[in-house]
């Protein structure tokens, strides 16, 4: 017979625990599962402070029940698409995941926001999505992802990123890993991890004091 969720008498410390190795929409899901401690321990804002996002189906749909969950607690969000594949081209099947209604929706709940990470996806430089990046994030990466309606010339002056500083004041690391068909690539902006996307008299020392 199986057990129903009236027999799982474990803890919330023990809910809690399990939580731990859950992403978001396994969070949700675990939320609607009927199992009271379970239920609970997926709804704790604790689990929703580093929240990843990972979804089987790649499309905006997918993500949207993440946004209710979101809020002041959160400190950290990683979005991760399924795309592994760089190239000059938008690879085959890739699809966008990441609405503007989402990312609207994480600048309005997640005023505490450090961490915010796109990952393996497609984002269409066009759909203004800096603008909506919370102002309260100090490190931004767009690892493995896909930038469509790019310049057709990119130099400093018109990269894509090149307003960042002015939509995320608190930035201080980004990533951008691009492949070498002449990807933006993190080695060419270095020493300071912002050099090359923002002029130069708009780059910010370390928090220590020193130059960059």
């Amino acid at each position: 017979m199986a057990a129903s969720g009236s027999d799982l008498h474990l803890s919330d410390e023990v809910w809690l625990l399990v939580c731990t190795y859950l992403d978001a929409l396994s969070l949700i899901a675990s939320s609607q599962s009927g199992i009271p401690g379970l239920a609970r321990s997926a709804l704790d804002k604790s689990r929703w402070t580093h929240v990843v996002v990972q979804p089987q189906t790649q499309s905006k749909s997918a993500i949207r029940p993440v946004v209710a969950h979101l809020g002041p607690h959160t400190q950290s969000l990683i979005v991760r698409g399924n795309n592994k594949h760089f190239g000059k081209k938008r690879p085959k099947g890739a699809r966008e995941i990441v609405s503007t209604a989402f990312m609207q929706g994480v600048k309005l709940h997640c005023v505490n926001l450090r961490h915010l990470s796109l990952e393996y996806q497609t984002i269409d430089i066009h759909t203004g999505f800096l603008k909506l990046i919370p102002k309260s994030v100090t490190h931004f990466s767009l690892e493995g992802t896909h930038l469509t309606n790019l310049p057709m010339v990119r130099t400093t002056v018109i990269s894509p990123l090149f307003k960042i500083y002015k939509f995320v004041p608190a930035l201080e690391e980004r990533t951008l890993n691009r492949a070498p068909e002449g990807h933006w690539d993190n080695t060419a902006l270095k020493p300071h991890p912002l050099q090359g996307l923002l002029p130069r008299n708009r780059i910010r020392a370390p928090r220590d004091g020193r130059a960059p």
